[in-house]
């Protein structure tokens, strides 16, 4: 990092707005940095147990590798995915088919003041810009998309943040729907060397006679442990809708959520996708918060919507 023309500025940035201070030859100790260290340049510049330049670099790999299997082949990908390996699914990933609709669609969860940077569906033809985040800090562009680097203030420094004010300086459409997944944790002898120690367990529900059928991996206890109890109920809940009689995947335009952050409000909105149930279904079905974000009653009249199965 030190090589490149931009590292002066960016370290004069961090030092003047997280307060941070050399402490080694790779290390920077950062009294200033909100949310523990959650930083896009950790563990560098942030929270040591935080390794969010090893996962952006990662997305600058796989883009080159993209590139070089494109040339290969002789014609380019339709669509990409970018996910966490950890993801413990318990419904089938949404159709592709949803990408003539808008050309980036990320789950509504964790977004942490920002963007969800755990998974994302994209066309192709937005790729390049979703994946720049690595490359964009070496060739200049960070301060294209953080104007604040100009003036050694910075804002939106999470990864979450970060990715936000990407897409918004892009002009990508950002569309949601709801979030099927959620990190695992482990215990048992993978415990001791796993980093998602931190774990919370729940019960799914039991009433609707199907319920194993929407885990992807079944296990027989009838419980599963996830990393984030909000993304965790969330997921069991979508999951346990989506299979619900008379359940319907539709999509609505022009939906505006209440509680965002401001880097999340300055995207450009795209449409959502909610999983609509009957009446009926809250005796299954969790439509509270924070399990109910993209889940929601039918109404009269909502036959008239797209609808998607």
């Amino acid at each position: 990092m030190e090589a490149s023309p931009y590292w002066p500025t960016i370290e004069a940035t961090f030092n003047a707005s997280g307060g941070c201070r050399r402490v080694s030859a790779d290390r920077y100790r950062c009294t200033r940095l909100k949310e523990n260290g959650n930083s896009y340049m950790a563990p560098v510049f942030g929270s040591p147990q935080l390794h969010v330049m090893h996962e952006i670099r990662a997305q600058s790999r796989l883009l080159r590798m993209l590139l070089e299997n494109e040339a290969k082949r002789g014609s380019m990908y339709s669509a990409v995915v970018w996910s966490r390996l950890d993801f413990f699914w318990l419904r089938p990933h949404p159709h592709l088919h949803l990408l003539s609709s808008c050309p980036l669609w990320v789950p509504l969860a964790e977004d942490s003041g920002g963007l969800n940077d755990r998974h994302a569906l994209m066309s192709r033809e937005v790729t390049g810009s979703y994946l720049s985040r690595y490359d964009s800090i070496f060739d200049g562009r960070l301060f294209d998309v953080q104007p604040g680097y100009r003036t050694r203030s910075l804002s939106g420094r999470s990864s979450e943040r970060y990715l936000a004010t990407l897409v918004t300086y892009y002009h990508i459409p950002v569309c949601r729907f709801p979030v099927i997944a959620f990190l695992q944790c482990c215990g048992g002898k993978e415990r001791a060397t796993c980093s998602h120690k931190q774990c919370h367990t729940m019960r799914v529900p039991s009433k609707d006679p199907r319920v194993k059928d929407y885990f992807l991996n079944w296990s027989q206890s009838q419980s599963v442990g996830g990393k984030y109890v909000d993304e965790m109920q969330a997921a069991v809940a979508a999951a346990t809708a989506s299979l619900v009689l008379g359940a319907r995947l539709e999509l609505e335009y022009n939906f505006n959520f209440t509680c965002e952050g401001a880097h999340t409000k300055a995207m450009y909105k795209g449409p959502t996708l909610f999983v609509t149930v009957p009446p009926a279904a809250e005796k299954v079905v969790c439509l509270t918060a924070p399990c109910s974000l993209l889940i929601r009653r039918k109404k009269p009249g909502d036959e008239g919507r797209n609808a998607f199965s």
